[in-house]
């Protein structure tokens, strides 16, 4: 079947429109929606690492209290024949922790402490037991006891003889008194909110067991903060008891108490799972079984595209028997319910514009081939001799070409968000290999100018001829090179592995930072944006990348992303960068940052699976740098260098040794180490070697085979650790080389003449 010329050149256009909106736009929503696939995971992680963490410290904190009255017990803090006397220990734990405690002891006595409930906060109330010399014993209580006074408020009641009570024969007894341990969780007697009971034994200092302790932490707490939490838009998120199933709450309305027939009891997730849609659909697909048998992270996706749900499972446990389950699930549709429509509109738009671009093209068309049709009535005039009706006619052509322009706006916008998510490390090398490759062709431009002056200037014997063609050789070659330059100098390699290198790894806390996120969201975030920019502006200064943060703490690296060879003094120009901004801020603002650095080397690198990749560093310098950093909080410096990084940067930085520690994984073999604080750069004509001295019985001694001979003289006569803490007392510690040489003459001495001050600090490093 014949066809016109317009009909085939309409079907034609139109073909070719559709092919080509398919092909330009399917690839881009592709990408995009793999991207917000990524993205999604990683938040995905990120929830669950935050909440985990805050419930962590919820449990961590009443095993402190525990362990702290252990201790005390240990050490003799505690007069254990007169049992009244630990009235006072007892009394500041449950003002401190605001929880009733009580003990019990192997000769069937208990004392019972309950904290105020009313102003003044320093009035307990006591009750304990005694033994009578007959065997028998009585009661006393409860009586007001002042904690600031040390003495009874109130008359004591009249003690009750005999009294039945014997906490040996109490169910909460015997499981503490074997070990420092958690009860199940369980209603308490009012039956309103649930209960968990931590407690430990009582031990001498020869580790025989006395009696027993413990201490009733309702988990309102716990529950109060978990309903204040947002996972996206409507996730949820709720605690459960491993063994018993039980529900202790959520971030939703429901009760974690059933009444069962008039009896109160705890609810279990098979209880509420119909409370709530995403609950309800997480436990039918996946059911009790996945969440009991997770005792590791367990992650689950339920369904995908929009409608997907994503479940995690994260453990809650500790050494003391601890064990819970914190459940998160993460609709996929908080996060690409926007995306996808937005996409959809765009493409909508896109395919309209083309549609419309196709209409307007056809008429154009029609318009075009208007002359042949009126060529083609004339033809046929002709053939029939018929009188030609457009030879006195005005004939229209086609006057504009139509002009076809579609916007993409609204998809650049998604894909610049997109990128926003980016790590700062692949930005910061990204940005560094563009830089090289400017550099890289201006050189290559410089040399080809004057590679072109010299073959424009004929040497002896040589044509005008052989020089251009010499010349256009030079240029072909330096054109060749020049595109795989450009492609290396900008595509980061994020397929190798991991790299060895030597870095300089610095972390930064916040001191007080928990105070302030008490006062409120707003006030935590304004902090912490502040003090995100201070950190940001140093290391972005001195070249270190901001691998990631949590919290106040912060990870900086120096020549793990991007080359850096001088890393040690820009980590060092970065503390001191540090804290001037820290100490010129205005007193309403005032931060205070602790911090610490460690130089080694590690293995750095993309790490991850194909569903999330991220640049991490693996090596002791990490553990190191937390250590020093956990050294600064007990000697109260402001900030605390390894030895590595001292000996690199003293030639230009004060530096000040602060004490001697045994770092993990160090190269110098686990042996004592000096680690010092950086005091501030150097000033022109101070970067020459400093000296120290010691006085050994009024005789200067600078000589190290001297110090030597002095030391181990020292060492031989009577009371020599007397002599050596008052000749350690004289030593001016005031550069990183007299510490040096002093660290010499310990790595002599037998690890049982060291003097206390040196045992010490090993002590506190390990």
């Amino acid at each position: 079947m014949a066809i016109s010329v317009r009909t085939f050149l309409a079907i034609v256009t139109a073909i070719v429109g559709i092919t080509a909106a398919a092909v330009a736009f399917a690839p881009v929503y592709t990408s995009a929606v793999s991207s917000v696939d990524s993205v999604v995971s990683s938040l995905r992680r990120e929830i669950g690492a935050r909440l985990q963490v805050n419930v962590d410290q919820f449990f961590s904190r009443p095993q402190l209290y525990i362990s702290s009255l252990r201790m005390s017990a240990k050490l003799k803090a505690m007069n254990m024949s007169e049992k009244s006397t630990i009235t006072p220990y007892l009394g500041e734990v449950a003002i401190a922790s605001d929880v009733k405690t009580y003990c019990g002891f192997e000769d069937g006595t208990r004392l019972t402490i309950t904290p105020p409930f009313h102003q003044p906060l320093d009035i307990i109330n006591v009750l304990y037991s005694y033994v009578n010399p007959d065997g028998t014993r009585s009661g006393v209580g409860f009586y007001e006891y002042n904690l600031t006074t040390q003495s009874n408020t109130t008359t004591l009641p009249a003690p009750t003889t005999p009294y039945s009570y014997d906490p040996r024969t109490r169910p909460w007894y015997p499981p503490v008194l074997a070990a420092q341990s958690w009860s199940a969780v369980y209603l308490d007697s009012s039956g309103n909110f649930s209960v968990i009971t931590a407690g430990g034994p009582f031990t001498n200092d020869t580790g025989l067991t006395f009696g027993a302790f413990a201490m009733d932490f309702p988990t309102t707490v716990i529950l109060n903060y978990l309903r204040l939490q947002t996972v996206g838009k409507t996730g949820r998120v709720f605690l459960m008891d491993r063994f018993t199933n039980g529900f202790l709450g959520g971030n939703w309305e429901v009760s974690s108490v059933i009444n069962a027939s008039g009896v109160l009891r705890m609810a279990e997730v098979s209880d509420i799972a119909q409370s709530d849609a995403l609950v309800s659909r997480m436990y039918a697909h996946l059911g009790m079984e996945f969440l009991a048998n997770c005792t590791t992270p367990c992650y689950a996706n339920i369904g995908g595209g929009v409608n997907a749900l994503y479940v995690d499972v994260l453990p809650i446990t500790d050494a003391y028997g601890l064990d819970m389950r914190l459940v998160v699930l993460l609709p996929s549709r908080d996060f690409r319910e926007d995306i996808d429509r937005d996409y959809k509109v765009s493409i909508g738009a896109a395919v309209g514009a083309v549609v419309g671009l196709l209409i307007v093209a056809v008429i154009a068309g029609q318009i075009a081939l208007s002359p042949l049709a009126r060529l083609e009535e004339r033809f046929f005039a002709v053939a029939i001799l018929e009188e030609d009706a457009y030879s006195n006619g005005s004939f229209n052509f086609l006057s504009e070409v139509v002009q076809i322009q579609s916007a993409f706006d609204h998809l650049s916008a998604e894909l610049a968000r997109i990128k926003s998510f980016v790590p700062q490390s692949v930005l910061q090398t990204i940005g560094d290999d563009d830089g090289n490759c400017m550099a890289m062709e201006n050189d290559e431009e410089g040399s080809i100018a004057m590679s072109e002056s010299v073959i424009n200037s004929p040497r002896d014997g040589e044509s005008p001829a052989q020089a251009t063609a010499l010349q256009g050789d030079v240029l072909s070659k330096s054109r060749s090179s020049e595109g795989p330059l450009r492609k290396t100098g900008t595509i980061l390699n994020i397929l190798t592995g991991l790299t060895s290198r030597q870095v300089t790894v610095l972390v930064a806390n916040v001191i007080g930072f928990h105070d302030v996120s008490a006062i409120s969201p707003g006030a935590c975030l304004t902090f912490h944006e502040r003090y995100l920019n201070i950190i940001c502006a140093a290391s972005s200064k001195n070249r270190g990348v901001v691998d990631h943060f949590s919290g106040d703490r912060v990870f900086i690296s120096f020549n793990a992303s991007n080359n850096v060879a001088t890393h040690v003094t820009r980590c060092a120009a970065t503390i001191c960068a540090i804290e001037d901004c820290v100490r010129k801020l205005s007193a309403s603002d005032a931060i205070e940052v602790r911090l610490a650095a460690a130089t080694g080397r590690v293995l750095a690198g993309n790490m991850g699976n194909n569903t999330i990749k991220r640049f991490s560093m693996v090596g002791k310098t990490v553990n190191q740098s937390m250590v020093l950093l956990q050294l600064a909080k007990m000697w109260n410096v402001p900030n605390v260098v390894s030895s590595a990084t001292m000996e690199t940067m003293e030639f230009e930085y004060n530096v000040e040794a602060v004490g001697i520690a045994v770092l993990p994984g160090s190269e110098k073999g686990g042996k004592r180490m000096v680690v010092g604080s950086v005091l501030g750069a150097k000033a022109a004509g101070e970067a020459e070697e400093w000296m120290y001295e010691l006085n050994a019985g009024g005789k200067l001694e600078t000589d190290l085979a001297t110090l030597k001979a002095a030391y181990q003289q020292l060492l031989d006569q009577p009371n020599s650790h007397e002599d050596i803490e008052v000749l350690l007392s004289t030593i001016e510690l005031k550069t990183l080389r007299g510490v040096l040489r002093l660290r010499a003459l310990m790595s002599e001495v037998p690890e049982e003449q060291l003097p206390v001050p040196m045992k010490r600090f090993d002590l506190l490093s390990e």
